[in-house]
């Protein structure tokens, strides 16, 4: 039952990432860089948090798995002091494959920010 609870979050996961993604740019290669300015949110559930304005004017949400230790060395994410704080936030998507407890393969995307920069 605890597998299987992994196998769900994992999915639920990849799936809202790639929403995210794929709405914002349906035409970015995975592993291309891509570069948003974005307000920063916060981290919560082991993910940082940024919401921007999509290409059809719209406020939307976007969810980074990772970051980079340079990222990570220069920026204190998991602090409240950097909410609310305005980035120029460049990140690339791979896509990752892991194998279940079945041997069934379950295909996810990684997001990593790779830059960030503070506007304000």
């Amino acid at each position: 039952m605890e597998q299987l609870k992994k196998v769900f979050g994992l999915t639920m996961i990849a799936l809202f990432t790639c929403y995210t993604i794929m709405a914002q740019d349906d035409e970015q290669i995975s592993g291309e860089p891509v570069t948003i300015t974005a307000t920063y949110d916060g981290f919560t559930s082991n993910s940082y948090s940024f919401t921007f304005i999509n290409g059809e004017g719209e406020e939307e949400s976007i969810f980074f798995d990772y970051a980079t230790d340079e990222v990570l060395k220069a920026f204190d994410l998991k602090s409240k002091k950097l909410e609310g704080k305005k980035f120029e936030v460049t990140y690339e998507e791979t896509t990752e494959t892991e194998e279940d407890e079945e041997g069934e393969e379950l295909e996810y995307t990684k997001t990593t920010i790779i830059s960030l920069k503070q506007l304000n």
